[in-house]
Order: C-alpha cells, then sequence, then structure tokens
C-alpha cells in the first residue's frame, strides 16, 4: 500500500469519526455506556478493516477492530466512575495497544514480538494523543 492509499484510509477514518461524533452530539441526547461501546467497536471496525487490509486480511481485521473498540470503550466505563477523566488515558493506552496486537497478529500470525507491539502501540499513543490535544 503506497502514501495515497494511506492518506486516503486516514482521511476516510478521520471522517467516519468525525461523522460519529456528530451523531453523538446531535441525536444522542442521553450518554448510556452501550452507545459509548457501539461507537468504539463501529469506528474501530474501520480502523481494524484498513490494517486487517494492509496485512492482507480485511475481514479479521475488521473483526479483530470491533472488538478491540468494544473492549476499550468497556474498559473506559468500568473504570470512568473510580478514575475519572483517568479512565479515559488508561483506554487510549489499551486501544492502541489491542490495535498494535491486532496488526502484528495479522501481518505475521504466530511471531509477534512483545516488545515492537508495546513500543508500536505507546508510539502510537502518544502521537496520536498530541494530535487530540492539538485539535
Amino acid at each position: 500500500m503506497g502514501l495515497a492509499e494511506t492518506i486516503t484510509g486516514t482521511v476516510a477514518i478521520a471522517a467516519l469519526s468525525t461523522a460519529g461524533d456528530f451523531i453523538w452530539a446531535t441525536w444522542i441526547s442521553a450518554h448510556r455506556a452501550v452507545y459509548g461501546v457501539i461507537h468504539g467497536a463501529l469506528l474501530f471496525l474501520a480502523i481494524g478493516w484498513f490494517l486487517g487490509n494492509l496485512a492482507g486480511r480485511a475481514g479479521a481485521g475488521a473483526i479483530a477492530g470491533a472488538c478491540v473498540g468494544a473492549l476499550a470503550a468497556g474498559l473506559y466505563y468500568l473504570l470512568a466512575p473510580m478514575l475519572g477523566f483517568w479512565a479515559m488515558i488508561v483506554a487510549w493506552m489499551a486501544v492502541w495497544l489491542g490495535l498494535a496486537f491486532v496488526y502484528g497478529r495479522l501481518s505475521a500470525p504466530g511471531r509477534i514480538n512483545a516488545g515492537a507491539v508495546a513500543t508500536r502501540a505507546v508510539i502510537a499513543a502518544i502521537a496520536s494523543g498530541l494530535g487530540f490535544y492539538a485539535i
């Protein structure tokens, strides 16, 4: 996959995320955990599909991405009563660790380097967090 496809995929995922946020803010009047889990699953289904497509396994990536998104959202809702805002940080790190693990499994089944996965996850979490903060 080349630079043009990567940029296109990134813009498409950003547009999907923005649409999801718009729907959330416009049409969902009561914040419920089930909505957050669905939102996470749908957004990360697309991200997983993209990562799976890179590895030649789009369907498996979509399923794994949906699971990562739903689990990360669930983690947030589980921890939020105890940690408040910090639950978002924990869930954010978990989602990037999950995505790095998923991509590692999709691209090299059976040969995951845990150190490389963790490093990739931390870099992605920090870089995306800085991008999110900048916006």
